[in-house]
């Protein structure tokens, strides 16, 4: 049985920490307010871009830029979504789940 990776390459944007709601930021007591993360959120949940484990080559994910597991056959993918002149855009993130 493969990797099957699950996404609607729909760009979403990056949130900061003043974007959360207090409920949200409860989550994250372990990030310094005072430094800014990035955060997004996706299927009802909020993460950390710093949660995420950088992907890539020599990874199990080479055509993406980090992955965190939810479980041990399972979880997030992310990459960041391209700018209109083929470049990266670093505002916007497009995200996946996997499944093993």
């Amino acid at each position: 049985m493969g990797l099957e990776v699950i996404t609607n390459n729909a760009p979403r944007f990056l949130v900061d920490w003043l974007d959360l709601t207090d409920a949200e930021r409860r989550e994250f007591d372990w990030i310094d307010p005072q430094s800014p993360g990035e955060f997004f959120r996706y299927r009802g949940n909020v993460y950390s871009v710093a949660e995420f484990m950088r992907a890539g080559d020599g990874s199990p994910f080479p055509d993406w830029d980090g992955y965190a597991g939810d479980s041990y056959f399972s979880g997030v993918l992310i990459r960041y979504a391209p700018d209109d002149c083929g470049g990266i855009d670093p505002d916007r993130i497009i995200c996946a789940r996997y499944f093993s």
